[in-house]
């Protein structure tokens, strides 16, 4: 009777503290320099970033400068929710006549702190942690600010 017992606290106590990609979906609010900002988990795959001028709507994006300065591009993420924290990689995709040319542009880690707060680790350098450094300046706190 006790171990059906452990057994059931165990399981409750898991699903009540697991993560799932549903979980990431919704509009989150980090600070950076002293600047508010928001990024944006769409549920198709989307993201988009709301710092201060620089506003990158994952679905209909307009690149800057480059080869392709000028095209529309989008910006999609992809988690792995396997293991915590998790790995998260961004990927760009756009046409260039017919042929939609896609790559990845950028990776980082995602750590749940509470249910409505993450570490978002983004690997500027090209590290590859297997841990978030809080206090990496490449590292944000974000709460949220609403579900999608």
């Amino acid at each position: 009777m006790k171990k059906s017992l452990l057994i059931f606290f165990l399981m409750l106590f898991g699903l009540c503290f697991s993560q799932v990609e549903k979980d990431l979906y919704g509009k989150w609010m980090g600070v950076d320099q002293g600047e508010k900002g928001f990024v944006t988990f769409y549920p198709d795959g989307f993201i988009s970033f709301n710092f201060g001028s620089d506003n990158i709507d994952g679905k209909n994006f307009i690149i800057p400068e480059g080869d392709f300065k000028g095209k529309v591009g989008q910006i999609k993420y992809k988690v792995d929710f396997s293991k915590k924290p998790f790995k998260i990689t961004l990927i760009a995709y756009f046409k260039n006549g017919d042929e939609l040319i896609s790559g990845e542009f950028n990776k980082g880690l995602i750590e749940f702190t509470k249910k409505d707060e993450i570490l978002f680790y983004m690997d500027t350098e090209q590290k590859n942690p297997e841990k978030i450094d809080p206090l990496s300046p490449d590292t944000m706190l974000f709460k949220k600010e609403s579900d999608l």
